[in-house]
């Protein structure tokens, strides 16, 4: 049902959905969709890139607490549906793990929502390397100060750069990368640090889409590691 790809792709994106008291998730086949509770963050999550055969759908309501429970068995597990139960054993021991409602997850479809997204003009696109993601994590951490990215096209490409919503920090230290880019479009455009750092390390095909009836920005990230593992982003201006 779930084998070792998928669990530990599930793993990556689980805390997207994190609220207060849980992060549920109705894991679909073959499009699994994860949203933030702001819906700022939309993670569209083919399993078949897994190699996982085809299951009813699976209402979680604490994916992590789900996921933890597989750390309990060898890889030679075996996990099967029972009713309203995920049952999994390695032989020697098993779980039964109750099974929620979409109900209860608050589940709303959001498919359509990548679906229109790519219909959206595309004004500017780059590569953002897993070496630059996990340089800008790693910037945000030592410079807390800073709690957004600031995406601004240039002459020769585009400026990725650690920036700040408090103007008094508007003098503060600084960190940026700077990406090749194809642009159509001036583009200055604001991201919450903390939306940018939840998405899985790897690297991915950017665009960034701008709808121009709404004068709205979306950032269209497409893993180039997983086939249709695509992450969408809303901006602010």
């Amino acid at each position: 049902m779930l084998n070792k790809s998928t669990i530990e792709v599930l793993g990556q994106i689980a805390n997207i959905s994190s609220t207060a008291t849980a992060n549920p998730v109705v894991i679909k086949y073959p499009n699994t969709i994860i949203t933030s509770p702001a819906g700022d963050i939309l993670v569209n999550f083919d399993l078949r890139a897994t190699e996982v055969g085809e299951f009813d759908d699976l209402p979680i309501y604490n994916l992590n607490e789900f996921l933890s429970t597989f750390k309990l068995f060898s890889e030679d597990r075996t996990v099967k549906r029972i009713d309203n139960l995920i049952n999994v054993s390695d032989g020697t021991s098993s779980v039964n793990y109750i099974v929620s409602t979409e109900k209860q997850c608050g589940y709303v479809d959001k498919t359509a929502a990548f679906e229109t997204t790519e219909e959206v003009p595309t004004v500017s696109e780059f590569v953002l390397s897993k070496e630059n993601l996990r340089n800008l994590r790693q910037a945000s951490g030592i410079f807390k100060d800073l709690d957004e990215y600031l995406f601004e096209t240039t002459d020769s490409g585009l400026t990725i750069k650690l920036a700040s919503t408090n103007s008094f920090n508007a003098k503060s230290n600084n960190y940026s990368i700077n990406a090749i880019a194809k642009s159509s479009k001036e583009v200055s455009i604001k991201l919450p640090v903390s939306n940018l750092n939840m998405i899985p390390i790897g690297d991915y095909k950017v665009e960034i889409k701008y709808n121009s009836a709404r004068n709205a920005y979306r950032l269209l990230l497409k893993s180039t590691d997983l086939e249709n593992f695509k992450i969408l982003l809303s901006l602010k201006a």
